[in-house]
Order: C-alpha cells, then structure tokens, then sequence
C-alpha cells in the first residue's frame, strides 16, 4: 500500500486538489442561486442583472409589483 502510494503521490495530490476545487465551485454555484444570482456576470445592461442586488431588495420589488 506505501509502495503505491509513494509510486502515485503526484496523481493523489493533483486528484485531491481537483475535488476540492470543484467542491468549492458547487458550493458557490449552490449559494448563488439560492441569493438569486442566475450565474450570469451581471451587466448592467442584462435583465438578470439581479446578482448585484441583495435577496431582501429582490422580495421588496416582487412585492411591489404584486
């Protein structure tokens, strides 16, 4: 099991590098979308613009709206 592991080292450590990243990545992605940034780069010109706007003033709008 050493013997593998001394012959293999580089590929664990990129391979866990590489999970951890993409870990990272969801979790931004997950909580993006649940502040209700849609994963544009928020223009302002875009009408999903919305990912430069706080949850709270996204709900006074609907809201207002209604």
């Amino acid at each position: 099991m050493i013997q593998y592991i001394q012959n293999n080292l580089g590929t664990i450590v990129v391979s866990i590098l590489l999970a951890v990243l993409v870990f990272f990545l969801i979790r931004k992605l997950i909580r993006d979308r649940k502040n209700g940034c849609s994963g544009c780069s928020g223009c302002s010109g875009c009408s999903s613009s919305a990912c430069n706007i706080s949850p709270e003033e996204i709900k006074k709008a609907l809201d207002e709206t209604k």
